[in-house]
């Protein structure tokens, strides 16, 4: 009786603000929100509710339980549109939700091949990508094999995500383990891509000198290159060459030297974004636009120090392809991928 009195009270509100200058479309939320003891024991039972108190569609997931085995937490995933400086509130209750996503991410499998759907276009997994390298000091490179494990992680309907797991190798070492995250979200035109490389277990520390993946853009996209630096945007043309370093000063003083961290390869019609999460404020990184029209991307520049790599150490890094019509507007990718929405718990209100 007492679960039952709980499920039917439970309302865990949250606001999310666009402190952006950018009107966010099919933004992502995920919000981590706390369940009283007893609430639910499923999360199918629970559903999210905007101002409005319409049903939202979402993708809601425990975390953790309670002694009792009901959800101690959830992460709730929904997409959203919200103009700058805009603050709109969503809650946590019970009951079933019928609300479907116009758009939704799913997987599947084309001639072997897991695919990416959102709505707005499918994704081959690894498309545009080169293989993940590893530079030693010693001037050999590791070079990610096929991967070892392919797994779907989630399948929707607001963010779907497939990892791939396998090993960096020259002749028959194999010193570093990769994980690749492949992530779309329901109504973007666009794939976002976690790296994580670390030292195999039982292999000994080798210092990396540098990290790089090839970015390869369709053929069609292959007319120009806009490449963000500190100063503005340069437009690169057919067989023009740039390397873009993000350069080491002092804390104080990167205001006014923040490289954004992308380029955009634009044909006729359609053009390819390619941004790196906070490419400026994390370990040194380059770009590198070369004569045929990819780019060089390191996640670890070749001109920082080595980084011995240990059991407690790993190299992350981020990125995001999104697909746009020549000429659109990409602020809102930028801002996705740099400024993540965030949710914020209402407290309580108790009546005295």
């Amino acid at each position: 009786m007492v679960c039952l009195f709980l499920a039917a009270a439970l309302n865990v509100s949250f606001t999310v603000t666009n402190d952006t200058p950018v009107s966010r479309q099919h933004a992502l939320v995920a919000a981590e929100l706390p369940l009283p003891a007893g609430a639910a024991s499923d999360a199918k039972q629970l559903r999210v509710l905007g101002y409005d108190q319409l049903s939202v569609a979402a993708q809601i997931a425990a975390q953790a339980h309670w002694p009792d085995g009901s959800i101690k937490n959830v992460l709730v995933l929904f997409t959203a549109d919200i103009e700058p400086a805009e603050t709109k509130t969503w809650s946590l209750t019970t009951g079933c939700s019928t609300t479907r996503l116009r758009e939704e991410a799913r997987t599947a499998t084309e001639d072997g091949v897991l695919m990416l759907n959102t709505g707005r276009m499918y994704y081959r997994v690894g498309d545009h990508l080169g293989s993940l390298t590893v530079a030693s000091t010693d001037g050999e490179a590791f070079v990610a094999g096929p991967p070892e494990r392919e797994v779907v992680e989630k399948t929707g309907p607001v963010c779907a995500v497939i990892r791939r797991d396998g090993y960096l190798t020259r002749g028959g070492e194999k010193p570093f383990r990769y994980t690749q995250r492949y992530v779309v979200i329901a109504g973007q035109p666009a794939a976002r891509v976690t790296t994580r490389i670390e030292t195999a277990a039982g292999s000994n520390t080798i210092p990396v000198k540098c990290a790089w993946m090839t970015i390869r853009p369709a053929a069609q996209h292959r007319k120009s290159i806009v490449l963000a630096t500190a100063s503005g945007m340069n437009t690169l043309a057919p067989g023009d060459t740039r390397r873009l370093e993000q350069p080491k000063v002092d804390a104080r003083l990167v205001s006014d030297r923040q490289h954004p961290g992308w380029l955009d390869f634009r044909g006729d019609a359609s053009a390819m974004l390619f941004a790196v999460k906070l490419f400026w404020q994390r370990a040194p990184k380059a770009m590198e636009i070369k004569a045929d029209g990819t780019a060089r991307y390191e996640i670890r520049s070749a001109a920082a120090p080595p980084l011995p790599l240990t059991a407690s150490t790993a190299l992350e890094d981020e990125f995001l392809l999104w697909f746009h019509p020549a000429g659109e507007d990409f602020d809102n990718a930028v801002a996705e991928m740099n400024q993540p929405l965030k949710a914020v718990i209402k407290p309580a209100v108790t009546k005295p």
